[in-house]
C-alpha cells in the first residue's frame, strides 16, 4: 500500500479518536483519556510484539523513538484539553498544523529536500486548516482565547517528533515494535509524573467515559502505528501534511456523530477543498 494511502487512513483514524474521546469527555477529563490512551496502545502492540518476537533494531533508533514518545503525553493532553475547552473542530483544525514544523525540520535537519509544488501544496493544506479552525470558532466560543495555545504547542511537539521518527525508522523500519516503544514510554511517563508534587493530576473514572477512551485509544494507537508505516517509505514533508487532513475527517464525523455540538458552514466546505487540493500537490510533488 503506498505510503500516501496509509498517511490518510491514519488521519481517519486520528479524527475517530477525536470524536469517540469528544463522547467521554462529557464525563471525564483529558488527564484520564490520556492514560487509557497510553495503556490500550501498550496492550495492542504488547500483544503484537509477544507474538511475532522482538525484532533487530539499532540502538540510535530506539533512542530516538524514546525521544519522540516522551512527546507523546503532552501532545495527547494539550489535544484532548483544548477539545475541551475550545471544541474539538477548532482544536482539531490546530493541531494540524504540525506540518509546517514538521517541514521545517525535516528540510533543516534530515536535509529532505522542498519542491515548489511541495511547498504550494503545505501552504494550500494550511490555509485550509485555518479556514476551518475559523469556523470552529464560531460555532463554539466557551472558553478563554488562550485556551488555542494547546493544541497549537502540541501541533509544534508532534512536528518535532515526525522527524525523529522517520529518522529512527531508517534506521531500523519496525512500525509496530516502535509503536509498542512509544506505548511503554507515554505510559511510564504518565504513571511517573503522579509521583511528582505538582505535576500529579486528578483521574476521573466514570463507566459512561470508559469504553469511549478504550475505543479512542485504539484508534490512536493503530493511527500513530499507521504514521509509523507511512514514514517508513515516504519523507516527513509528504507525509505530514497528508495527515493533517485529520479536520476534514473530524468534521465529517462532527456532521455524524456530534451535529448537537457543531455544524457545517461555508467555510467549512471551503477549508476542506484547499485541504483536498493540498493533498493532491503533495502527492504530485514528489
Amino acid at each position: 500500500m503506498a505510503p500516501e494511502l496509509i498517511a490518510i487512513l491514519a488521519a481517519v483514524l486520528y479524527s475517530l479518536s477525536f470524536i469517540v474521546a469528544r463522547r467521554g469527555l462529557r464525563y471525564s477529563n483529558s488527564a484520564t483519556v490520556t492514560g487509557v490512551s497510553f495503556l490500550v496502545q501498550c496492550v495492542i502492540f504488547g500483544a503484537v510484539v509477544a507474538i511475532h518476537g522482538v525484532p533487530a533494531w539499532h540502538w540510535n533508533a530506539v533512542w530516538l523513538i524514546v525521544a519522540a514518545g516522551s512527546l507523546q503525553p503532552f501532545v495527547r493532553q494539550m489535544t484532548y484539553l483544548g477539545m475541551q475547552k475550545i471544541g474539538t473542530a477548532r482544536s482539531g483544525s490546530l493541531r494540524a498544523t504540525h506540518p509546517f514544523w514538521a517541514g521545517l525540520i525535516a528540510v533543516s535537519l534530515l536535509g529532505e529536500t522542498l519542491t515548489p509544488r511541495l511547498l504550494l501544496g503545505n501552504v494550500t493544506v494550511i490555509a485550509g486548516i485555518a479556514a476551518i479552525s475559523w469556523q470552529g470558532g464560531r460555532v463554539r466560543q466557551q472558553a478563554s482565547g488562550w485556551y488555542v495555545l494547546l493544541p497549537m504547542t502540541a501541533a509544534f511537539l508532534a512536528g518535532v517528533a515526525f522527524p525523529l521518527r522517520r529518522a529512527a525508522l531508517v534506521l531500523s523500519p519496525e512500525p509496530l515494535f516502535f509503536a509498542a516503544v512509544i506505548g511503554v514510554v507515554g505510559l511510564f511517563l504518565v504513571g511517573a509524573a503522579q509521583t511528582v508534587p505538582g505535576l500529579a493530576q486528578r483521574y476521573v473514572w466514570d463507566r459512561r467515559a470508559l469504553w469511549a477512551f478504550i475505543a479512542a485509544g485504539a484508534c490512536e494507537a493503530l493511527g500513530g502505528a499507521g504514521i509509523l508505516y507511512a514514514l517508513r517509505g515516504g519523507e516527513v514533508v509528504v507525509i505530514a501534511p497528508i495527515t493533517a487532513t485529520l479536520p476534514m475527517w473530524t468534521l465529517l464525523g462532527t456532521v455524524i456523530f456530534l451535529r448537537d455540538m457543531e455544524r457545517v458552514t461555508r467555510a467549512t466546505i471551503l477549508g476542506t477543498v484547499l485541504v483536498v487540493v493540498g493533498i493532491v500537490l503533495v502527492s504530485m510533488g514528489r
